[in-house]
């Protein structure tokens, strides 16, 4: 006698896990809705289904790429949802395939972030793996918020301001700030002068986090000040190790005013200091911020070429001379080494 309804789905299924060569758990004590082939049915269906069959199963959608549960077994195309799909090492925000806006939005803004020189938006096209209007549409969108900007002469994508904010809050306050702040603490204790780690930040240096000796004479700086990239060790370290063409674009940005009679005020020689500070990859401050203060860095990288920050040192000229200061430099980079690995660099 022919089945029907639910025996007759089962049976189906189980004749559908057969022919793929998989195996198919007990079935659900549920009612199945089948739409066209082996598309999905309700969701709220497949919650409770999930719940009650414990099968390793995913939908077969065209969508989803095939996977293996934890076995190395095959997983059976059958349209049923499990719990341990939540558990599956598939991670669809990191897919280009996710039908979330949001998520789609946030993968072209991590395309163009990767890109040294901007990204055509023919480039974010293939990358994206999406259609033309629809990374058309997301740009123009993402452009309206201050997310991207084009540049006038190539329009080229670049990041906005906006995601530059966002990108020096997530440095501050993201995960690990606290172990990277006891790191920070750790190397005050050590030296017994004032850290510092900071980032870049358009044509200014922003202090990220900051540490201060327990000496009376210090310069007081809180987190998220801004001083002049070109005047400081950090500055000068971290825009040395830039790509050449965006270090190029930098310096004819920057406006090189004077502070003491040490500043760099002169572009050439501001060139000729970068392509030393990127040899020996220490930043050094001559006071030529605050009249008496010295300051020396080391990068924090990415890898072997990019930086993503910077850890420093401080002290005033009566308290420690710069040479002093540079014989600290083993310990910054055992720090900065240490908060590099906060950010599983």
């Amino acid at each position: 006698m022919k089945s029907t309804g639910r025996e007759g789905y089962l049976s189906w299924a189980a004749a559908r896990c057969a022919s793929s060569g998989v195996t198919a758990s007990a079935a659900p004590d549920l009612r199945i809705v089948r739409r066209v082939g082996v598309r999905l049915a309700w969701g709220k269906w497949l919650i409770d289904v999930s719940k009650r069959w414990g099968a390793r199963c995913q939908p077969a959608s065209s969508r989803w790429p095939v996977q293996h549960d934890i076995s190395g077994q095959r997983c059976c195309t059958v349209p049923f949802y499990t719990e341990s799909f939540a558990a599956h090492p598939y991670k669809p925000w990191e897919s280009n395939r996710s039908n979330s806006a949001a998520v789609r939005a946030f993968r072209g803004l991590d395309v163009v972030a990767q890109s040294e020189n901007g990204c055509s938006l023919a480039d974010l096209v293939e990358r994206v793996e999406l259609p033309k209007q629809t990374v058309h549409r997301l740009v123009e969108h993402q452009a309206l918020a201050g997310l991207l900007v084009r540049e006038p002469s190539t329009r080229r994508l670049q990041l906005g301001s906006r995601v530059e904010r966002f990108a020096i809050g997530t440095l501050m306050n993201g995960p690990g700030r606290n172990e990277r702040h006891a790191i920070l603490r750790a190397l005050v204790e050590s030296t017994g002068e004032t850290c510092n780690r900071t980032a870049l930040a358009g044509t200014d240096i922003v202090y990220l986090d900051r540490v201060e000796t327990s000496s009376p004479l210090r310069m007081m700086l809180a987190p998220g000040s801004h001083v002049p990239l070109h005047a400081t060790s950090s500055g000068k370290l971290l825009a040395s190790l830039l790509p050449k063409p965006q270090r190029e674009r930098l310096l004819r940005q920057l406006v090189l005013r004077g502070f003491t009679e040490s500043t760099i005020i002169d572009r050439e020689a501001l060139e000729q200091e970068l392509r030393e500070t990127r040899k020996r990859r220490v930043g050094i401050n001559r006071a030529e911020h605050l009249r008496g203060l010295f300051g020396v860095s080391v990068p924090v990288m990415i890898d072997r070429q990019r930086a993503c920050a910077a850890v420093a040192i401080q002290a005033p000229e009566g308290r420690m001379t710069l040479e002093e200061l540079l014989a600290h430099a083993p310990r910054l980079r055992e720090a900065a080494a240490a908060i590099g690995r906060t950010f599983g660099l």
